[in-house]
């Protein structure tokens, strides 16, 4: 994996590659150092902090864990004594739009073959199990973690976390701001990429030691939180398809699936969502993001979830089904019928009828209302306006064209621009506006 710069990383680290054989990630193996260990290179044992840290910082497409991405995370193990164990870094391909290269300098082209974070999970699930999460602004990286996890249908255990940002303002310390680059400044660490996920946390690492060390001098607490609130993700919408099936009839959940029949997912999955609907596209069928009369069936692993979907599935009595049963029946799709085999729509044309007004269009202006309605109707569906041939016009004549004032039309329409709202209670004779 290239890093962000675009250089291998240095000599020594070892790359972490699944069963698939995709990188996943850079590791380096933690050495304890006096200069980045809590107390020294031999820290007592009384100054055991009594958890293991794990240091996260992620760069991201923009500001919503809930609709933006991870672009790259970087991790790195401390013990409890503050010394390095293990550090691990990667790039993640969002699928979509890098976000704000001119911050964090990530490219479209850098994220060619990076894995996504499905790949990426298990990696970071390990390196965090039982560990403090530490961050600067802890909310933010936390959220964006948890919400690619739900995604992916991970389970962090991780239950607390400590935010260096809240730490750093519960201190007394001379600085004009806590924006991690000023903070660095204090810490006596020099950044070499900002806004670069690993060369942040090496940043941070240091930053937190010096926080703590100064924190258990003066006292200070620890400002520990519960990670138990989760930013709920907006799902993966259901991909757009142009079915080549005709759409099916109702569906009783007894009988296979069909191609061209509609399928909604809602709730919870066991397998990514995304992957269903590639499932059901493959099968034939339709994926939708709303559920209605001509939905087939809806996929919900938690019956009576209360989502909005599984309420309007039980308002059209459409039929729920799990995600393994959905799985299954996917196995045995029935053959649909092709649209070129839809039988043809027969229109049958209306007679046409002529006379003096053929190709008109009349226009009624002025006069009382039922006078005027009575007009109206000559140019209407009846047999006055089709002897006429006459067409009703609602709206004045945009288009130029040749056109023909009956006597009195200007006065009924001045009096309609002027009283538009009272033009009942004037007396005078509808009018026509004729063009052709």
């Amino acid at each position: 994996m290239l890093g962000q710069s675009g250089h291998k990383s240095a000599v020594g680290c070892s790359c972490h590659t699944p069963d698939n054989g995709r990188q996943t990630g850079v590791f380096e193996e933690g050495r304890r150092l006096q200069t980045l260990s809590l107390f020294g290179a031999r820290p007592p044992k009384t100054v055991d902090l009594g958890h293991e840290f794990a240091l996260v910082d992620v760069e991201t497409t923009g500001l919503s864990a809930r609709s933006d991405r991870i672009v790259q995370i970087a991790v790195r193990q401390l013990d409890r004594f503050g010394a390095t164990q293990q550090t691990w870094h990667s790039l993640i391909n969002p699928v979509c739009d890098p976000g704000p290269t001119f911050i964090h300098g990530i490219t479209s082209q850098m994220l060619l073959g990076a894995p996504s974070f499905d790949a990426v999970a298990p990696v970071i699930t390990r390196l965090l199990a039982g560990r403090v999460f530490v961050a600067h602004n802890a909310t933010f990286d936390w959220g964006f973690l948890q919400a690619e996890s739900l995604r992916s249908v991970a389970t962090l255990d991780c239950t607390q976390r400590l935010c260096t940002l809240a730490l750093a303002r519960r201190l007394d310390l001379n600085v004009p701001d806590f924006k991690l680059g000023t903070l660095a400044g204090w810490a006596d660490i020099r950044q070499q990429r900002a806004h670069s996920a690993d060369d942040d946390t090496r940043v941070l690492e240091a930053i937190f030691l010096k926080l703590v060390r100064q924190a258990i001098v003066g006292g200070v607490t620890l400002p520990m939180s519960s990670n138990t609130a989760a930013v709920q993700p907006w799902v993966q919408r259901a991909p757009a398809v142009s079915s080549p099936w005709q759409p099916c009839s109702r569906w009783d959940g007894a009988m296979p699936l069909m191609q061209g029949m509609k399928f909604v997912v809602t709730g919870r999955t066991g397998v990514a969502r995304t992957e269903i609907y590639q499932r059901g596209i493959i099968a034939g069928l339709v994926p939708m993001n709303t559920v209605g009369a001509k939905t087939n069936t809806v996929v919900c692993n938690e019956s009576g979830s209360g989502t909005a979907k599984a309420s309007r599935a039980a308002q059209f009595s459409v039929p729920v089904i799990t995600e393994d049963r959905f799985l299954t029946l996917l196995l045995t799709v029935l053959p649909g019928t092709p649209l070129s085999e839809r039988r043809p729509v027969l229109w049958v044309a209306a007679p046409v009828v002529t006379g003096p007004l053929t190709g008109c269009r009349v226009l009624v202006l002025g006069g009382p209302h039922d006078r005027a309605s009575a007009e109206r109707a000559v140019a209407g569906p009846c047999d006055r306006s089709r002897v006429r041939g006459a067409a009703r016009r609602v709206r004045h004549p945009a288009r130029r064209g040749r056109r023909l004032t009956m006597p009195g039309v200007q006065l009924a329409r001045d009096r309609f621009a002027a009283c538009r709202s009272h033009h009942r209670k004037h007396a005078a004779p509808p009018a026509f506006l004729i063009t052709r």
